[in-house]
């Protein structure tokens, strides 16, 4: 009885925000092609363990053969740090940005007055480690792909909050490459691909699938401050 189901208000956005328009108003440009977005969790040991020697933490990733795969499939990265990390981590991850990939600060946001999740219904595929925002990324119906590079000793060292970690993760497990390259193709050339482990997961985690959780929560606090 101490707990209300109002949905996350900020989902909100995902459903009812014209994302394109808000993403070309942040980078002053339009975004030709496939945009895909990469948003690892937090993590405190990322520069001691060696995740922030590529972009994704990949062992023996090539990034000059990552961008000629980003070009010839016509796609462009948008990399977001977490906010906790971004301070320490942005100025050797810059070195990675070009043509197609940009790199979204939260400076970047703050400037425009932006809120992130008013940009992500632009994006046709979302890639995380072990990050939650996946879970808000299922209201979309759109593919995602996890990355998790260094699984057991995170789950040693962090721990998960949700086992078995393949039920719970909707989308192909990519540690290699060319098994990242090869999923990120076949995820945006099949959208049914993974959609049953999607559907699933989506409906033990959201109660509500609309865009009225800002006003539940909303209806909540008014009910108890007149109560």
């Amino acid at each position: 009885d101490k707990y209300y189901i109002t949905g996350y208000p900020r989902n909100d956005y995902l459903l009812n925000q014209d994302g394109v328009k808000n993403l070309n108003i942040l980078l002053n440009k339009k975004i030709e092609g496939k945009i895909i977005l990469y948003m690892p969790t937090y993590r405190n040991d990322r520069e001691e363990i060696g995740l922030d020697d590529n972009i994704f933490g990949i062992f023996e990733f090539n990034t000059e053969t990552f961008y000629e795969f980003l070009e010839n499939n016509n796609i462009t990265l948008l990399l977001k740090l977490h906010p906790n990390e971004e301070r320490i981590l942005i100025s050797k991850y810059k070195q990675y940005v070009g043509k197609r990939i940009i790199l979204i600060s939260n400076l970047d946001l703050e400037s425009k007055k932006m809120d992130l999740y008013k940009i992500i219904n632009a994006v046709d595929l979302l890639i995380t480690d072990y990050s939650s925002i996946y879970f808000d990324y299922l209201l979309l119906d759109r593919p995602i792909i996890f990355t998790p590079v260094d699984l057991e000793y995170y789950r040693d060292t962090r721990g998960l909050l949700l086992e078995p970690y393949e039920f719970w993760t909707p989308g192909p497990k990519c540690i290699k490459q060319q098994s990242l390259q090869d999923e990120i193709v076949r995820s945006l050339n099949n959208l049914e691909y993974y959609k049953p482990e999607r559907e699933n997961i989506k409906n033990i985690m959201h109660k509500y699938k609309d865009t009225n959780s800002t006003d539940r929560a909303m209806s909540l606090i008014e009910e108890i401050m007149e109560g």
